[in-house]
């Protein structure tokens, strides 16, 4: 699993080598720029991370904190967000995030 950029190098490397339909490659980060590739196949899959509900997950995050009066160390250095794997099948309607 790769980023976008990089899969889109690594399905550049694969056709150019003669190799198409032979590696499969996945992705992370469910960007406009790999619609294509997953629909067409040279890409497998990708994940879809939700990036602008990822801002308004710290958004609440921090809210709560300033109304509890918590400071940054009473907070978990972690937050669980949602992630989905995305593909061709899975496109049907359309991105989500």
């Amino acid at each position: 699993m790769t980023t976008p950029r990089s899969a889109i190098g690594a399905i550049d490397a694969i056709r150019i080598s003669g190799k198409a339909g032979c590696v499969l490659v996945t992705g992370y980060n469910n960007i406009d720029l790999v619609q294509p590739m997953l629909q067409d196949g040279r890409l497998l899959t990708t994940v879809e991370q939700f990036g602008a509900r990822q801002a308004v997950f710290g958004v609440d995050v921090a809210v709560k904190a300033l109304l509890e009066r918590r400071s940054q160390q009473d907070l978990s250095p972690f937050m669980e967000t949602p992630v989905q794997v995305v593909t061709k099948a899975g496109m049907a309607g359309g991105r989500s995030g």
